[in-house]
């Protein structure tokens, strides 16, 4: 679970992916410390997408978006984070035993919420608290004690100080969101689509029970129904037409061109006639001879008159 401003994480080892247990955790672990989120964005999974989930919703007033089915990039942070702490945790487990990954799992989230953010400038921690997460490397600098600390122009300063940290954020977050939409836009590239159309959708798992060498990714044919800007598409599939329409992202279609139709020729002329060449054994010249068939005919026509 990520923050979208401060890019503050929550990672809670789990050992099913049910809505109860997901509901549980996001519970115990986010509401209860911070309170209820304005959205909650997730993919498409069962759990996420159960009435648990949306009773949970609407009982804290959360709104509920998802993703466009098999495209994760659709919840970019999270994939990027889930990334940064993996990495984390290959680095702690280097001289231990794998097993024992959701043991390091707060280190690794310590040393995360205290580094500076790329996206922001700043680290999740100073975001959220205001201040920097003591370390363990400043031991050595101990804190001023509170009862030294006037309250009234702490507050006040701390308060300027977040005001301050927050203006800086959203431009650096707009900056960066910018900066990846450019870089982005450099490599995408593809033909537009407008309702009517038709396209193939990439559908990359594989079904239980299919083969995965016989696989066909690619299906289809799906009418755009309609356009949700930028970049998602409401498709109906033209083979079940009583399904439900779904949704796709821009980058899982391509376009789908029907064979072409063989027009009946209009011309009166007869097909141009095959001529038949035999080649003597003795090396002579070839010379032409009847269809195969048309000589034994004539013969029996003789034979018969």
């Amino acid at each position: 679970m990520v923050d979208y401003f401060t890019k503050w994480c929550e990672a809670v080892p789990l050992q099913q992916q049910d809505a109860l247990t997901i509901g549980r955790a996001f519970i115990d672990n986010w509401v209860s410390r911070f309170g209820a989120p304005l959205y909650l964005h997730s993919d498409q999974g069962a759990a996420f997408e159960s009435l648990l989930i949306s009773h949970i919703c609407n009982a804290f007033g959360i709104r509920k978006t998802h993703t466009t089915p098999y495209h994760p990039q659709g919840n970019g942070l999270v994939e990027r984070t889930n990334r940064t702490i993996k990495h984390l945790l290959r680095a702690f487990l280097h001289n231990a035993p794998e097993n024992t990954w959701d043991d390091v799992l707060p280190q690794c989230l310590l040393a995360y919420r205290s580094s500076v953010h790329s996206s922001t400038g700043f680290s999740p921690a100073l975001l959220l608290f205001g201040h920097e997460l003591r370390l363990p490397v400043e031991i050595r600098t101990p804190l001023l004690p509170y009862e030294k600390i006037d309250c009234i122009p702490y507050v006040r300063n701390l308060r300027h100080h977040l005001d301050t940290a927050y203006n800086l954020t959203r431009r650096h977050l707009q900056s960066s969101s910018q900066h990846q939409k450019s870089n982005y836009d450099r490599f995408a590239h593809g033909p537009t689509y407008s309702p009517g159309d038709y396209v193939w959708l990439h559908r990359p798992s594989v079904p239980a029970g299919s083969c995965p060498k016989f696989y066909a990714p690619w299906k289809g044919p799906y009418e755009i129904v309609q356009h949700r800007p930028p970049t998602t598409y409401v498709l109906r599939n033209l083979r079940r037409p009583q399904e439900n329409l779904i949704s796709a992202h821009y980058n899982q279609l391509k376009p789908h061109c029907p064979p072409a139709v063989k027009e009946p020729s209009t011309s009166s002329q007869p097909p141009p006639a095959t001529t038949y060449f035999e080649v003597p054994t003795d090396g002579g010249s070839a010379y032409p001879i009847p269809p195969p068939g048309t000589e034994d005919s004539a013969s029996r026509g003789e034979g018969a008159m």
